[in-house]
């Protein structure tokens, strides 16, 4: 038996035997690249670059033949003009699973750390083989997971934010009351609301879910409340130890201002779902 594993358009053959065993060390995952050729480089050469640039980061003529014999270098797979273009290619580019070190900071660093300094290369798709899985396992819960909760289904879910940032934690707990009333099913704080003298963290917890919990009692609905968790690091998980002893079951994140591991390790430390807030991250998609 033979058990095709597709790697983005390229397909690597395993004995099923082998598969079943097969080291983390030997796993590979492949990305794909989108780049723009601005000048007169030949795309080959360019495509390389990126290999050793986001591994062993030294020249060619530099890299110890034994890192090319274990796999070390990320290796060039497939080249392909986008649509015809003569300047635009799709470039797959295979690593090492290891060489990620199965945390979130070196992942990143490894798809794309070192040339996100050039302005014409684009990440584009990621395939995750078995051992990236394993490291990288996803939503605690997911939508279902948070359907059960509300007992909601069949239907969108209806998510609104307590706003503007300036109104007391009284005013905002006297707004999420008449949400629940309304209705919704999820209600956050907005992002910018974090721990500022008008609606201090705590006190703004304990009022807003102490008013949404009466409106559960009331409706036999089930509202949920998810604060806003924002803060210095040493605060951080002391805010959500706090939400949770207050019955919270979600939080509201931004993981590109806590930190992305930051938002992992919550996620699997303590029992509540996360809902991930954009902010900053349009920096690292609206450019072409």
């Amino acid at each position: 038996m033979v058990a095709g594993l597709l790697v983005n358009g390229c397909a690597v053959y395993l004995e099923k035997e082998q598969r079943g065993i097969m080291k983390r060390s030997e796993q590979r995952f492949a990305v794909t690249y989108q780049v723009t050729l601005r000048d007169n480089s030949i795309i080959e050469d360019y495509a390389q670059d990126i290999a050793l640039e986001q591994t062993v980061e030294v020249p060619y003529d530099c890299v110890p033949k034994k890192h090319f014999r274990e796999g070390i270098v990320g290796h060039v797979e497939r080249i392909e003009p986008l649509d015809g273009s003569t300047s635009v290619y799709e470039v797959v580019i295979s690593y090492r699973c290891d060489i990620s070190s199965f945390t979130v900071p070196q992942l990143l660093n490894l798809l794309f750390g070192n040339i996100s300094f050039k302005n014409n290369i684009r990440l584009v798709n990621l395939d995750i083989p078995e051992a990236l899985q394993e490291a990288f396992p996803g939503p605690g819960k997911g939508v279902d997971g948070i359907r059960e909760i509300l007992g909601v289904y069949g239907r969108p879910l209806a998510c609104t934010a307590l706003k503007p940032m300036g109104l007391s934690s009284k005013e905002l707990a006297s707004m999420a009351e008449a949400y629940a009333y309304g209705g919704v099913d999820l209600i956050k704080d907005d992002h910018c609301i974090t721990n500022q003298q008008f609606s201090p963290f705590e006190e703004r917890i304990a009022l807003c879910q102490e008013a949404i919990e009466r409106v559960n009692a009331s409706s036999g609905r089930r509202t949920l409340y998810l604060p806003s968790v924002s803060g210095r690091f040493d605060e951080i998980e002391e805010q959500v130890y706090y939400a949770v002893s207050h019955g919270i079951q979600g939080i509201l994140i931004a993981p590109m201002l806590i930190g992305p591991d930051m938002a992992r390790y919550l996620s699997k430390t303590y029992d509540v779902f996360v809902m991930a807030h954009p902010a900053l991250t349009g920096v690292y998609f609206h450019d072409p």
